[in-house]
């Protein structure tokens, strides 16, 4: 979608208002659109069709840009305001659905994908290379950049804004996580039928569809919650799809990616049979087609793995997919549990933290924390300041693990990767320790990027995913309830389990292990290897790494696990290297 500054362009498919002031075009779908139809007509404002782009056009005509912190869903949209000759852009408040632009101080372009931009423009931009420092590190620290030069991003919870005759359009954060714990009860039980029933709606009002419902059942907490409340909503007559299927990936027998023990347990709970698909592991070439095709670094492994379960969605003739996606960022909770629970004069939470502490990790442990965050709560701010600065660690002393130290970058890269922390630094600066963690978890560039690649492969198959465990609603309930609800000892996501008893299988509610999907790296390392060896020594990347200390990580850490290697370091590499190679014209 392009508009000059002259309101020449028209917008693609768009949905018009009766007057015709109003042009929407809307990506998505709301969670809340009957609390918000249910406004509009308070106000007579009706709405033509049953549409949520309808809601969104309605809303906007009675109140402006107050919409936007309204909305609850995963969207991104443009509206063009005739009578004002101005755009307004907006998206959701975690970034599920894209939205990208351009701005050349003459025409502005908006797109869902990053490759529609670049399609766009007379020639391809320059390359972003303090964003693929990012990527070489594993280190991320910006929202709202791409690796072209130029081509942004609209940051989660932000609006854009560009009338006739300004000189760059004026983005602004519409909406804030709210941080302070609010939500508070006398019984923890009546925390677990708060948790069981929130979560029991989100995944009732994102199953909206007119086809088949689907959803992808790891054998996880998360993803198995979703589909056991979903099999009950159905047999209760409470789901609005008519029908519902689950989707497994197979994984790799008697590999840790192989989950099939957990997934069968919900079939076996549910008495519904669960489509296997095989773990999709391409070769080199896929990934490169890929990164040319999406004008975007290649897609690391294991966000790929899951194509064969996107076939058989998209076989079986469904348009919505639920995932779990969002449980293990909003769940498994933070380390201050004690602190907070003092802060709240919750003292039994207090002592139960502390004895799940000396049962897991031992008295000496156990001690040393309720010590270090007792004193954390009684000592005055400027004696706790005083006490950061001298146990700090000594920025020139020697690295506890030499990743740390980034060693294969080179020093202009490092720099610019050290400004990129100091500014994502700044912007949680003046929020408390526990307000730190919580915001960090909603800022984490990562976490946008994963879910655009998820958006990019599910629209490529024909259906579009939606994400219960991270709606608005459920990130609110994480972030204003006490975090010793989430986590005790050793024990994450508590308060699932807890809430969840006789809905999941002992099986899976009781788990303490993980998949993880290693082996989708390895069997590429040598074929990446000669890509990075190959692209490292031409610019850009020649002037961003030293291409022995690339050759080093590579033989140090190759054959390492995923969570003490630097299996996506490696990758960051290739991806630099891949996307280095297909921004050149040829």
């Amino acid at each position: 979608m392009a508009q000059n500054t002259d309101g020449t362009e028209a917008l693609a498919a768009p949905h018009v208002c009766p007057d015709k002031r109003f042009t929407l075009v809307f990506d998505g779908y709301l969670l809340n659109t009957p609390e918000l139809r249910a406004d509009l007509s308070s106000h007579n404002q009706v709405c033509r069709d049953m549409s949520d782009a309808e809601v969104v056009l309605q809303g906007f005509r009675k109140w402006g840009e107050a919409l936007f912190p309204k909305l609850e869903g995963e969207f991104s949209f443009v509206i063009w305001d005739a009578a004002k000759r101005r755009i307004i852009c907006a998206r959701d408040h975690f970034g599920m659905r894209p939205l990208t632009f351009h701005w050349d101080g003459r025409v502005l372009l908006v797109a869902s994908d990053i490759a529609a931009i670049v399609a766009a423009l007379d020639r391809k931009p320059e390359v972003n290379t303090g964003y693929l420092a990012e990527h070489l590190a594993n280190e991320w620290y910006t929202q709202d950049e791409t690796a072209w030069q130029g081509v942004m991003k609209l940051a989660p919870a932000h609006q854009l804004s560009l009338e006739i005759g300004d000189t760059k359009p004026r983005v602004r954060q519409y909406w804030q996580l709210p941080t302070e714990v609010s939500i508070l009860y006398a019984r923890e039980e009546e925390y677990f039928e708060h948790y069981r029933e929130m979560l029991d709606d989100l995944v009732c009002r994102t199953s909206r569809t007119n086809r088949a419902l689907a959803i992808e059942v790891s054998g996880g907490l998360d993803s198995s919650a979703i589909f056991c409340l979903a099999d009950r909503a159905i047999k209760n007559g409470r789901l609005p799809a008519h029908s519902l299927h689950g989707f497994t990936l197979a994984g790799i027998e008697d590999d840790i990616s192989d989950e099939r023990q957990y997934s069968g347990a919900v079939a076996e709970h549910t008495g519904r049979v669960l489509a296997a698909a095989e773990l999709f592991q391409p070769g080199l070439d896929w990934f490169l087609d890929q990164s040319a095709s999406d004008a975007t670094p290649p897609f690391p492994p294991n966000a790929v793995m899951n194509t064969g379960i996107h076939r058989a969605i998209r076989d079986a003739n469904c348009r919505v997919a639920l995932t779990g996606h969002g449980g293990d960022h909003w769940l498994n909770g933070g380390n201050n549990q004690l602190l907070e629970a003092l802060s709240l004069h919750h003292w039994s939470a207090g002592l139960r933290s502390i004895a799940a502490d000396r049962r897991d990790f031992g008295f000496s442990y156990a001690a040393r924390k309720g010590v270090r965050q007792t004193a954390a709560w009684l000592l005055p701010e400027s004696v706790k300041t005083a006490v950061k600065r001298i146990t700090a660690r000594d920025p020139d002393g020697p690295m506890a693990d030499d990743l740390e130290a980034n060693y294969w970058l080179s020093p202009s890269a490092q720099e610019d990767l050290a400004h990129r922390k100091d500014a994502y630094d700044r912007r949680l600066s003046n929020s408390s320790p526990s307000a730190r963690q919580k915001i960090a978890r909603w800022l984490d560039p990562y976490t946008v990027l994963a879910m655009e690649m998820v958006n990019l492969q599910s629209a490529r198959h024909g259906f579009e995913y939606r994400h219960p465990m991270l709606s608005r609603r459920f990130m609110e309930f994480s972030t204003t309830t006490p975090e010793y609800l989430r986590r005790r000892g050793k024990l994450r996501k508590y308060i699932h389990r807890e809430a969840l008893k006789g809905i999941l299988p002992e099986t899976v509610r009781l788990r303490r292990d993980k998949a993880f999907f290693d082996t989708t790296f390895y069997d590429l390392h040598r074929a990446t290897r000669l890509v990075c060896e190959k692209e490292m020594t031409m610019p850009p990347l020649s002037g961003l790494v030293s291409q022995n200390r690339v050759a080093s990580l590579f033989n140090r850490h190759g054959k390492t696990d995923i969570d003490s290697g630097a299996i996506w370091e490696l990758w960051g590499a290739f991806a630099s290297a891949t996307f280095a190679l297909q921004s050149r014209d040829h």
